[in-house]
């Protein structure tokens, strides 16, 4: 009778483990694809970061320029 339950409590827990098991594995994809996502954005926010900072230097010295004359 006790090895009855003992082995009913070890079904229940191994079935709650594999459960967990995809989980977490559809979270690990979840988690790689927004970790893609986010990768491509830094890039872009960098590229627009060093059109804005070559802009800003061409019309400093544009400025400059006109001011010096």
């Amino acid at each position: 009778m006790k090895a009855d339950k003992v082995n009913l409590h070890l079904q229940k827990i191994s079935s709650d483990i594999e459960h967990i098991k995809e989980i977490t594995g559809k979270m690990e994809k979840h988690l790689e694809k927004l970790n893609g996502r986010v990768r491509s954005n830094e890039s872009n926010i960098s590229m627009i970061n060093g059109v804005g900072i070559v802009c800003g230097l061409i019309f400093s010295g544009c400025i400059t320029f006109i001011l010096a004359s």
